[in-house]
Order: C-alpha cells, then sequence, then structure tokens
C-alpha cells in the first residue's frame, strides 16, 4: 500500500478513470495523496513494474504553483471554438486563429476570449545582421507564433496563453489568478490542471491600464535598434540564444517590458506605444563604431544613422561594454530631433528600467531628484529611486515639452514598413507586451529561455529570497541533475501574498 503511494503516477490513473470522474476535482496539497491512492483502490487495474520504470507523476510546473502562492488546484477540461463540444479526452486544438476558449471544472467554468497578442516589434521589421564593414538583411517575420492575449467574457481580467509544447497560462479575473498546466506528454489529452490563488498585482494592472487606455491622447515611438558585438558574445557565451532567431526572441523579451512602464497613462498623462522597425546586431563590431567610450559609441552610431538616413524616432544602442561605468546615456528632450540618440547596457532577459530611463530622457523628463522637481510631492519612479512608475514631476515635465511644439514625430508615422517577406522567411515569435517578465511567463518558462531545453523551475531557495530563479535539468542525459541560479532578479514573480519581485526587493501591490 506505501508504494502505491510513492509510485502512482495520476498520469495513469487518467488511463482508467472516465473524464466525467476526472474533471473538477480539486485537489489540495493535503489530500493529492490520498485522492491517487483512492483511485487506486476503486480502479484496480494498474501495472505496478511499469508505473516504477515511468517514474512519479508531475503537471509541469505543480511545484512551483505552490511556491507561487496557488493553494487549490482543479482538474479540467478544455474547448475551444475549433472543438466547441469537446469535453472529453481527445486532444484540443489550439492555434493563432483560435478565438475561444472555455476551461470547465465541476466548480466553475472560465470563457475566454482570444487573439494574438501584440508586440513592440513590427512583424515586418528589416534585421540586418553585421560583420565587421558587411551587412545581410535577414528574411525574418515576427509573430506571436506560440501566443494568444485577451479577455474573460464576464468582467475585466486579461488572459496570457501559450499553446506550444502544450496548452498553459495566466488569467486573471473577479480577484482570482489561474495558471492552467498542461500534462506531460504521456497524460490523457484533455486534462488539464487548474491553479488558483487570491489576485496578486496582475488585477491592478489590468484595472490601471484598461482605466487609462480611453481617456489619453495615444503618441508612438519609432525605434530603430544596435546591439553591439559585447551583446552578441553576450548572448553567445551566457544564455541558451545561439541561433539569430533565438537571440532575437531574447532582445525582444526586455523592449516588451519596457512598454509595460509607457502603458501607465495614469501616471504619465499619454498613451506612448513603442514600435521597433529596425534592428542592427553586430556579430564583429564596424570598423566605424567607437567602443571608447559611451558618447564615442553614441555619436558614432548617429552619425551613420544620419548619413543613412533613418529617419526614426528614436536610436537605442544596446551594449555590454566594460568600458564604462555609466548604465546609461542620451540627450534630453532629443526625440524627433537632433539628440534623438541613447545608449544603454542591459542585457539581462525582460531587463528594462534603464532602456526606459534614457528615451524617458528622450522625451525631456529629467531625473525626479532635479532641483525643479522639488515642488511637486508624491512618488518617485522611473527618474529616480523607485525604478518604476512616474512622477507627478515626470508627467509635467513631458506634457510641458509636447506644448511647447515638440514631439511631432510621435504623432504621425515617419517610417513605412513594408509588410510583404519571401516566402522562405523565418518565424521569431514574441510575446505579449506591458506586463513585468514574470508576469507572462512561469519560472519553468524562464529557466527554458534564459537555460535552454530540458530544464525546469526548482524550490531551491526560501521565499525570501526573492526574485532569485533556480533551474535544474530535469529530462533523461548526461546533463540530468544539473542545476543553474540567476540571481540577477526576476521581476514580477510572486514572493507571497500580494508581494511581487523588484529589483532584489519584495514589494507591496
Amino acid at each position: 500500500f506505501i508504494y502505491y503511494i510513492k509510485f502512482v503516477p495520476i498520469d495513469k490513473v487518467t488511463k482508467y478513470v472516465s473524464p466525467s470522474t476526472m474533471t473538477g476535482l480539486r485537489i489540495t496539497e493535503k489530500n493529492v495523496l490520498y485522492v491517487v491512492v483512492l483511485m487506486s483502490l476503486t480502479t484496480g487495474n494498474f501495472a505496478t513494474r511499469e508505473l516504477f520504470n515511468e517514474g512519479f507523476w508531475y503537471f509541469n510546473g505543480f511545484e512551483t504553483l505552490k511556491s507561487d502562492n496557488f493553494t487549490e488546484f482543479f482538474l479540467a477540461t478544455v474547448s475551444s471554438d475549433s472543438n466547441p463540444y469537446n469535453s472529453g479526452p481527445s486532444q484540443i486544438s489550439v492555434n493563432s486563429s483560435t478565438k475561444f476558449l472555455a476551461i470547465h471544472t465541476s466548480q466553475f467554468s472560465l470563457l475566454l476570449d482570444l487573439w494574438p497578442p501584440q508586440s513592440v516589434i513590427h512583424p515586418s521589421a528589416k534585421v540586418v545582421v553585421s560583420d565587421k564593414n558587411n551587412e545581410h538583411e535577414e528574411n525574418i517575420r515576427f509573430e506571436p507564433e506560440c501566443f494568444l492575449s485577451g479577455k474573460p467574457q464576464f468582467g475585466r481580467g486579461m488572459v496570457s496563453l501559450s499553446y506550444c509544447n502544450g496548452l498553459h497560462g495566466i488569467i486573471v479575473t473577479n480577484g482570482s489568478d489561474y495558471q492552467i498546466i498542461a500534462p506531460r506528454s504521456t497524460c490523457a489529452e484533455n486534462i488539464y490542471l487548474i491553479a488558483r490563488r487570491a489576485s496578486s498585482n496582475l488585477m491592478q494592472q489590468v484595472n490601471k491600464m484598461e482605466e487609462a487606455r480611453t481617456t489619453h491622447e495615444k503618441l508612438t515611438i519609432e525605434l530603430a535598434l544596435f546591439y553591439d558585438q559585447s551583446v552578441y558574445n553576450y548572448l553567445e557565451e551566457k544564455t541558451n540564444s545561439k541561433s539569430l532567431k533565438e537571440k532575437l526572441q531574447y532582445l525582444v523579451a526586455a523592449w516588451n517590458t519596457v512598454q509595460y512602464e509607457f502603458n501607465k497613462e495614469n501616471q504619465l498623462g499619454y498613451s506612448i506605444k513603442l514600435i521597433i522597425k529596425y534592428i542592427n546586431i553586430f556579430r564583429e563590431n564596424p570598423s566605424w563604431y567607437k567602443t571608447n567610450s559611451f558618447a564615442l559609441a553614441l555619436r558614432s552610431v548617429c552619425v551613420w544613422a544620419e548619413e543613412r538616413k533613418l529617419n526614426y524616432d528614436h536610436i537605442h544602442i544596446v551594449t555590454n561594454s566594460k568600458n564604462s561605468n555609466l548604465l546609461g546615456l542620451g540627450g534630453s528632450g532629443g526625440i524627433c530631433g537632433g539628440g534623438r540618440c541613447a545608449i544603454s547596457k542591459s542585457i539581462k532577459w525582460g531587463d528594462y528600467d534603464t532602456l526606459s530611463h534614457e528615451i524617458a530622457h528622450g522625451i525631456d523628463i529629467p531625473h525626479d531628484g532635479h532641483p525643479n522637481c522639488a515642488n511637486y510631492t508624491g512618488r518617485s519612479g522611473v527618474m529616480g529611486d523607485r525604478n518604476t512608475g512616474w512622477s507627478v514631476c515626470a508627467a509635467k515635465y513631458f506634457e510641458r515639452w509636447l506644448k511647447r511644439g515638440k514631439g511631432k514625430c510621435m504623432q504621425e508615422e515617419n517610417v513605412s514598413v513594408s509588410v510583404t517577406k519571401g516566402k522562405t522567411h523565418s518565424i521569431v515569435d514574441t510575446f505579449g507586451s506591458g506586463l513585468l517578465p514574470a508576469t507572462y511567463t512561469t519560472p519553468d518558462d524562464y529557466c527554458r529561455i534564459r537555460y535552454g531545453k530540458g530544464f525546469s523551475y526548482i524550490d531551491l531557495y526560501p521565499k525570501y529570497k526573492c526574485g532569485i530563479i533556480s533551474c535544474a535539468y530535469l529530462e533523461k542525459g548526461n546533463q540530468y541533475g544539473r542545476i543553474r541560479i540567476d540571481t540577477g532578479g526576476t521581476n514580477g514573480l510572486s514572493c507571497g501574498p500580494q508581494m511581487v519581485s523588484y529589483v532584489f526587493h519584495s514589494i507591496p501591490v
């Protein structure tokens, strides 16, 4: 009997128990083993040796959910608009054209409207790889290959789903956060795990963005990005981003997160949409690119772009150079004008505060500690010591800059991009924009992005080490058991009830 408790995997249970019995079953930490044993005794049809050989069961990320304060677990079936009446064991069909999804448990149902997520990068953005003085344009299209965004049909909320490697994702509505977790490949095809917890910071973000979107003027910043050789080398040596496609996915994630700051219309007073239309990656630095200092690097790219008539609203260089102690440098109020260039040292996946900070300087926002801000009270933000949000002073300076007739380029499209690509183009998957990285990817997703396929999150560090991610390789092979620890902090990771990680600190939401 004890042997059964230890080794009976629930994926085997689903082979002998009908979906109607499994669907909606509520599981808690205290009774999960009891449920398995009870089913074992009632069905009584197990190949014990087979169970032992294949190991114990996990829904991917089950342990992670418990550490992220999910306290209730339900088994569910899923139907989509392409399979509207599917409540049985057959496989659910979800793809980029799916517009509706229903999740059914015995206690509740979630009805979701879906659409492909918007990204900060234009689907047909121009991508150039530079090898010293030789340039090669890549035939790439940016699409949300594996992702869907959406809203619950009833009430406010947010949906972010991935359908590659099994359907999984986040649903926020009616005071609760839900995660849907796909079973491993050996499980019944249409049995999913639904985890629920009291809503954390996500619902507050959704409410603020929805309240603001209908009231503020819409502005756009068209971006050209340059990544120098030091960034290319970092991605090659320190991350799992070996191919160009993987490198682009890694880099674009940071800019999707920059959009998180500029979505805060209720603080800044305006809606600012970022659109990346040009990317130049230096596999080997061109001879014209000066690396002696941030100032020289900035000037060399600006001059080169001017000679090429790259009329983007803002040009941003990203580096991992060790030749400067600065984190960033850019002109004040230079967007749309001669000082439209900036440079940042920002290489961590999803790292955005330095990028946001330098763009803010470009729209004439000073540091919150500037003497002219002394007359304004209230919270600090991106331009101060808080690293997120916008102060009253920041909003006033930006509004004043616009009223002086600046920022005209943000009210119109200045660089058109052809939407056509060759038939053999590569697809680069893009994440949804406007949320902290750990709120639209799970810790398991993060481990795979950071360290590669086969890595999953493990709860190695205690919860007070907020933001630190521990990953282990859990697939068969010579790497099995290898542990990697990211001590850089992962913004948005849940650290307890009503607490999230932000720059190594646990902050209330």
